[in-house]
């Protein structure tokens, strides 16, 4: 059984790890958020620029994965977070 894991600072949350507004809008419309990986998943795809991304025609994993950073993750800090989803797929043999 996958058990959700809350990040304890009360910042970001949940397997997205939401942050601020969001989470709140999280909690707001997943109410059973806490114990459902599937739900998480599928309000992401229908949150904000979910719908957007799978509009998109990607030609592979990365260019996905860069999307996905820049236009729904949206880190503090890009090239960081870019060199580490980087570094992740090149461990897997797309």
């Amino acid at each position: 059984r996958f058990k959700l894991v809350t990040n304890t600072s009360n910042h970001s949350n949940g397997l997205f790890q939401w942050h601020g507004k969001r989470f709140s809008k999280l909690k707001k419309n997943v109410p059973n958020w806490k114990n459902s990986w599937k739900a998480q998943l599928l309000y992401a795809l229908t949150e904000d620029c979910g719908p957007e991304y799978l509009q998109q025609d990607f030609s592979n994993p990365k260019e996905a994965s860069d999307w996905w950073l820049k236009n729904w993750e949206r880190p503090k800090h890009p090239k960081d977070a870019k060199s580490k989803n980087d570094k992740f797929l090149m461990a897997y043999n797309f």
